[in-house]
């Protein structure tokens, strides 16, 4: 059975656009992962470290055969793959960055993974790309649609501007 998901795609080391475009070939090889649709890429400020470059961020909305950890394990290897350090420290720059924003309609409580993404609401870089691709799509345990949840946030000062 396929379950309908979406992640977040993000990269600010190397060739940023690049890292992202090889990201989504990397989901698409996968015999398990059916790719629906992607946003455009946006350049975004990042948050949390702000001494770093900006960000290249999309979305992607695709089908999945992979258990939730089953796909976390595969969107890491893809990571590895890609050349993805391990920090010590959260919130440095990475040549890419796979989220799962959410799987289906399940919420998600387990210690290497949290569906939906526990920040999705408070995420310019995710929101715009998402509304995007569904503007009234309602996450999983929340009572507002994504582009609600934006109202809610526009003011702050995050950068994220389509390329």
């Amino acid at each position: 059975m396929l379950i309908k998901t979406i992640l977040s795609l993000g990269s600010n080391r190397g060739h940023s656009q690049e890292n992202i475009i090889n990201c989504i070939k990397f989901l698409g090889k996968s015999k398990n992962i059916e790719i629906i649709k992607t946003s455009s890429m946006y350049k975004t400020s990042p948050m949390y470290n702000l001494s770093q470059n900006d960000f290249i961020n999309c979305i992607v909305e695709a089908r999945t055969s992979f258990p939730p950890l089953d796909l976390l394990e595969y969107n890491q290897s893809i990571e590895k793959s890609m050349g993805r350090e391990v920090f010590i420290e959260s919130n440095q720059p990475r040549k890419i960055d796979i989220d799962i924003l959410t799987y289906g309609d399940k919420e998600i409580e387990d210690r290497n993974l949290k569906v939906p993404h526990p920040k999705i609401s408070d995420r310019k870089f995710v929101l715009v790309p998402l509304i995007e691709i569904n503007p009234n799509f309602i996450v999983p345990g929340f009572s507002l649609n994504v582009s609600e949840m934006l109202k809610k946030i526009e003011k702050n000062n995050d950068k994220v501007c389509i390329i």
